[in-house]
């Protein structure tokens, strides 16, 4: 598996918390194009303790460290102390009709990897708790049933391109 996990050396202002547990990963799309940096600053502006999300994926396929892998997010209030949260570049509920796939394939890279340090964790939208177009029900990782791989077996999730066979055509 061939995924680099860039650190963008964002600064937080107040101290991050540690994760407790980890039992799930939760998508988001940003319904914005903005890079790491500008969702940071986003999220600063709202009073908020810096980026939302665990990791972000570009649409040129860029992982990058948000709060980090470890930190408790703030992309689901009331889940944040037990999962991780992905935020992916884009608008794909108004403005982009389809994951790029670059982007979607670092996607499923960096779930891959998640869960080789997490095990078979759960992988939910964030529609999937909350009233809410994140992520778009269109979008590559909803056909994909969320890349959940129900009923495959361990080496065929292991594939890099499993979840892009799976979903194209």
């Amino acid at each position: 598996m061939n995924l680099q996990i860039m650190d963008q050396n964002l600064r937080f202002p107040r101290n991050r918390v540690r994760r407790p547990r980890t039992e799930a990963i939760v998508l988001h799309h940003l319904d914005a194009h903005w890079d790491v940096r500008r969702t940071h600053q986003h999220h600063l502006s709202l009073g908020w303790n810096g980026i939302g999300y665990n990791l972000h994926v570009a649409l040129d396929g860029t992982v990058s460290l948000g709060r980090g892998m470890e930190f408790q997010g703030a992309h689901k209030l009331g889940f944040n102390d037990r999962s991780i949260g992905i935020g992916c570049e884009g608008r794909y509920h108004s403005v982009d009709r389809e994951m790029p796939d670059a982007q979607f394939n670092a996607l499923v890279r960096l779930i891959q990897h998640i869960r080789v340090l997490y095990g078979d964790i759960r992988i939910l939208g964030h529609r999937d708790y909350n009233a809410t177009a994140c992520p778009d029900s269109s979008s590559r990782w909803r056909r994909c049933g969320s890349c959940n791989f129900a009923g495959v077996s361990k080496r065929e999730r292991r594939e890099t391109n499993f979840c892009t066979r799976r979903c194209t055509g």
